[in-house]
């Protein structure tokens, strides 16, 4: 994993980053909307908003993602702001040597593909990305990429549109520190002042209005934060608790109701606002506040507009228009900039409310008027967008917010608020819409077209398990004759005929499990059975049965394990096997002299995993280094003299590189043409902590073949070649034979008589062995016969294959051409 260099600019970045205040903030549904649109448009799970800071990426807006943040050296945004005019795009995880093992990849939420836009302001300080992700490799077409540009410019819009109110609030807190306490704001009035000097400290000041409203003198009581929340009534210490900690953490204004006990012993009702001062990080070090009669809001309306008409200079620098309707008197002013915004001089623009409501287009005139009634008679908040005629005629799109104040009757006294000009925003977006209407077109189409691959996938399935039913069926005929022929007296040429027939037919099965894996693969439908196993019992045990390969060829086979107390691990013994197998029956097979070296490293990644690195190194021909990256593609090899001289299909290392992805591993190798090749893979397993000892292999000297005499087995098979080959097998254990031809037979005779276990071919005519195990069973549960096990007997290898026969109620399966120890272990689990 390659850790990302801070920018150039980073200092000067992570300062303009600070004075936007976006940080830790509370959700906003502009920033969601956006995420999720680029969600929909991409295609993926997962998008965000990610601002880059100095040891960490937090996320302002997520989709398809439970964390808020991770760290800095972690994120693939980090890389992203580096080039801040550029979309990084990340193909596929795995194979950018970047991020293949960034902890995101290899552990949840294992990002496959990555997609970022800079989020830059001020034309030169990206903050942070707009981003989406998705679980696996892809590519985003011109239109996705076009689109995901136009969305990170509406972030880019809503954080300079937070950068203007943050001038506000800043441009408030300077009028507040000139104050001297609101002294002169509220002079005349009944208001309490009260001020929060250092939050830090307990002691505050309070004016003696503030301790005349609680009922005493100046000199009766002090001023401390624990005193007042002492006299706070207990049920609204929770709210006011809450309303300081937002206010203190994201900005919110204070201001609240509550109930204070007074000198007399009783709780009155107050009504309190406060603001507050931060330093240059941002941080609340002091606030400020009044306290008053709740009966006293006609005064109150007086100081919050005094308050307001100070404000001007700050909304004059923001960029927006304010706009200012004094609704007792029906009077209205609007800032320069506002007049600005439509096209006119101040001296041009004739200020009243009728000029405004003149110039809303027709068809937002009802929708906008609605929301501002609603703000006025229900409080209901005042935020729309609509569009206004400006000088030239044209229309253009606005955003505004406002606020009115309510007197003691509830009546709408004055209403205040900013206009700004979003034209260019709401293009994006219409244009946005439109895009997002054509890809809904287009999901219809592929919908239909995804029904129609997955019809072809389900007919390939079907084809491919005939094949293999069709094919496995005389081919275990072919081998089980072949090994009747072996275990009879033969002439040592007849010996060898036989057993390069078997030899032959192996070998055509392998290539038949070669492309049944690869269809599998390529359908998505490998499964993993992951049960604990031990990997170095079965690195020898891989290597116990290759070594007799590479004694023919006087080569030395040796197997280096490292270190010996690690190799328990939770995994598919099966498919690590498969993997074994073909790396180490390749060394042999392209190794005339020499040697073969497995060499294992077993190392602890954390408390619960272990990285096993496997290398198979031979001295065999080697491998030209223009034909290495070839030799891991479908039905290739290096070269056509290889396979005329070694034969196989080429399929083998494509599979096993596949398989070791799918394990979420990887595989590669080195060589050098005429002095061999190291093949290797690695892969991350959980370490399975229970306690179990590894099978140890059988001592040929002292094996004796079980016996099961008196035992009476139902072989049912159609096939006469089968049957035959079967029968020799079953002998051999002493077992009595009873053969049925087809299905209906095998349900007749059962009901005859009883049976000790049923070998169960499942392809037959009449009545195949899924519909006679069903049919026995039935019989079974209504006679009130005991179970008798029933094992199938299948040519079919295709994934789902197991499972029905287990869902026509067999016990066990067993899959052709019958190898005599499969079948061994069959017949000692079930008699």
């Amino acid at each position: 994993m390659k850790i990302a260099p801070p920018p150039s600019n980073e200092t000067q970045r992570l300062e303009v980053l600070t004075k936007y205040r976006i940080l830790d903030t509370l959700p906003e549904a502009d920033y969601d909307r956006v995420t999720q649109l680029a969600s929909l448009i991409c295609g993926t799970p997962i998008a965000l908003v990610s601002l880059v800071g100095e040891d960490r990426q937090w996320f302002k807006s997520k989709v398809g993602l439970e964390a808020t943040q991770t760290h800095r050296d972690l994120a693939f945004c980090a890389h992203s702001i580096l080039k801040p005019d550029d979309i990084l795009i990340v193909s596929d995880t795995l194979e950018d040597e970047r991020f293949f093992d960034n902890p995101l990849v290899t552990d949840g939420p294992k990002i496959r593909f990555y997609a970022g836009v800079p989020l830059k302001v001020q034309s030169q300080y990206p903050l942070g990305t707009l981003c989406v992700i998705d679980t696996c490799p892809r590519e985003l077409n011109a239109d996705q990429i076009q689109s995901l540009r136009l969305l990170s410019q509406q972030v880019i819009a809503l954080i300079e549109d937070r950068s203007q109110t943050n001038l506000l609030q800043l441009t408030l807190e300077a009028f507040k520190k000139s104050e001297q306490r609101f002294h002169l704001a509220i002079a005349g009035t009944n208001d309490g002042i009260w001020d929060w000097m250092d939050i830090n400290t307990d002691e505050e000041y309070w004016s003696p209005q503030f301790k005349k409203l609680l009922g005493y003198e100046e000199h009766e009581i002090n001023a401390s934060y624990s005193e007042f929340a002492s006299r706070l009534h207990p049920d609204d210490l929770p709210k006011v608790a809450k309303a300081v900690q937002e206010n203190f953490n994201y900005g919110t204004p204070f201001e609240a109701e509550y109930r204070l006990r007074v000198r007399s012993g009783e709780y009155r009702w107050f009504s309190a606002k406060s603001n507050t001062v931060r330093d240059e990080q941002g941080k609340p070090v002091r606030m400020l506040g009044s306290l008053r009669d709740i009966h006293e809001r006609k005064k109150a309306e007086e100081t919050m507009y005094d308050i307001k008409t100070r404000l001007e200079l700050g909304w004059l620098g923001a960029g927006s228009g304010m706009w200012d309707w004094d609704i007792t008197h029906n009077k209205n002013s609007f800032s320069d900039r506002f007049i600005e915004l439509l096209g006119y001089k101040p001296e041009e623009f004739e200020v009243n409310y009728a000029a405004w409501e003149d110039r809303l287009h027709p068809d937002d005139k009802e929708r906008v008027l609605s929301v501002l009634n609603a703000h006025l008679t229900r409080r209901t908040p005042y935020e729309v967008e609509y569009r206004l005629r400006v000088k030239s005629g044209e229309w253009r799109w606005f955003h505004a917010k406002g606020q009115a104040i309510w007197d003691e009757n509830g009546h709408a006294t004055r209403m205040a608020g900013s206009l700004s000009d979003v034209t260019d925003r709401r293009l994006a977006e219409e244009a946005l819409r439109n895009y997002a209407a054509q890809l809904e077109q287009k999901n219809d189409e592929l919908a239909i077209a995804k029904e129609q691959a997955e019809e072809a996938t389900r007919l390939k399935s079907e084809f491919l398990a005939n094949m293999s039913h069709e094919i496995r069926t005389p081919m275990s005929g072919i081998i089980g004759l072949a090994n009747v022929l072996l275990d009879s007296n033969l002439s040592s040429t007849e010996r060898t005929y036989a057993q390069k027939m078997v030899n032959s037919a192996e070998s055509l099965l392998q290539i038949i499990n070669d492309i049944l894996d690869i269809s599998k693969i390529e359908a998505g439908r490998i499964e993993f059975d992951i049960r604990p196993f031990n990997m170095r019992a079965l690195c020898e045990e891989v290597c116990s049965v290759t070594a007799i390969k590479a004694q023919e060829k006087s080569i030395e086979l040796r197997l280096n394990y490292q270190p010996d107390d690690l190799h328990n691990a939770m995994g598919d013994k099966g498919r690590i096997r498969q993997i074994l197998n073909n790396l180490l029956g390749n060394a042999i097979k392209f190794t005339d002299k020499g040697s073969v070296e497995v060499s294992v490293c077993a190392k602890r990644q954390s408390d619960n995993n272990i990285l096993f690195h496997v290398d198979v190194q031979d001295t065999g021909i080697g491998i030209a280094p223009d034909k290495v990256e070839l030799i891991f593609e479908k039905f290739a090899q290096a070269d056509q003299s290889t396979a005329r001289r070694f034969g196989g299909t080429g399929l083998g290392l494509s599979i096993c590189r596949q398989l070791a992805h799918m394990m979420g591993g990887k595989m590669g190798v080195a060589s050098e043409e005429g002095k061999g090749s190291v093949f290797w893979f690695e892969i991350v397993l959980d370490e399975y902590m229970g306690a179990f000892e590894a099978p140890k292999a059988k001592e040929l000297s002292s094996y004796k073949r079980p016996q099961f005499e008196g035992k009476t087995i139902l072989l049912v098979e159609d096939s006469q070649i089968n049957q035959l080959v079967a029968s020799k097998m079953l002998k051999k254990y002493g077992c009595d034979i009873i053969i049925a031809n087809n299905g209906k037979e095998a349900v007749e005779v059962h009901e005859q008589r009883h049976f000790d276990i049923i070998l169960m071919d499942c392809q037959m005519p009449v009545m195949d062995g899924y519909r006679a195990s069903m049919v026995i069973r039935e019989f079974e549960d209504r006679t009130g016969r005991p179970p008798t096990p029933i094992v199938a007997v299948t040519a079919n290898a295709m994934v789902g294959d197991s499972k029905r026969c287990f869902d026509a109620r067999m016990d066990d399966y067993i899959t052709k051409p019958i190898q005599p120890s499969d079948l061994e272990n069959i017949l000692t689990k079930w008699l």
